[in-house]
C-alpha cells in the first residue's frame, strides 16, 4: 500500500509540473515609442511664451514628448532621433513623458525636427549688437 501511495504522489507531482504554463508561450508585447511633440523651451523645461525676448544670457533647450507602449525589459529605454540645426542627435526615453536636452542657439533661425514624423519647431534668435556713440 505504501508503494502505491508513493507512485500516486510522484504521478501527481509530474502532472502539476507539466501543467505549468510554458514561459516561451507567453506573448511578448513589443516595446515601441511614438514621439508626439518637439519644442524650444527654457533650460528648466518651462515653455517660452509667445513674443518673449530671446535673451543671450538665458539657457535654452529642446523638449521632446513621447508615448511608450509595452514594457522595457532591457532597462535601456528607446531613443527618439531628431535634428537640431541640421545636426542629428537623439534622446533616450525610459517611460512616457517629456525629455529635455540643452542647446546653444545660433544667430538666425534655429530648427529642431523629429526624424520619424517630421514635426518641427523653429525659434528665431538675433544677436543684438550695440555701438556706443559719443
Amino acid at each position: 500500500m505504501k508503494i502505491y501511495f508513493n507512485y500516486l504522489l510522484v504521478l501527481m507531482i509530474i502532472l502539476m509540473v507539466s501543467c505549468k504554463k510554458n514561459i516561451s508561450q507567453t506573448q511578448i508585447v513589443p516595446f515601441t515609442i511614438t514621439p508626439t511633440k518637439i519644442a524650444f523651451v527654457y533650460e528648466t523645461g518651462a515653455a517660452i511664451e509667445a513674443g518673449a525676448c530671446i535673451n543671450p544670457n538665458t539657457k535654452y533647450a529642446i523638449a521632446i514628448s513621447a508615448t511608450i507602449d509595452g514594457v522595457d525589459t532591457t532597462g535601456k529605454g528607446l531613443t527618439v532621433k531628431y535634428t537640431f540645426n541640421g545636426k542629428p542627435d537623439e534622446i533616450t526615453f525610459l517611460s512616457t513623458g517629456t525629455e529635455i536636452k540643452k542647446v546653444s542657439l545660433i544667430n538666425g533661425n534655429n530648427n529642431a525636427q523629429l526624424v520619424d514624423n517630421k514635426k518641427e519647431a523653429n525659434l528665431f534668435y538675433t544677436i543684438q549688437e550695440f555701438e556706443l556713440v559719443d
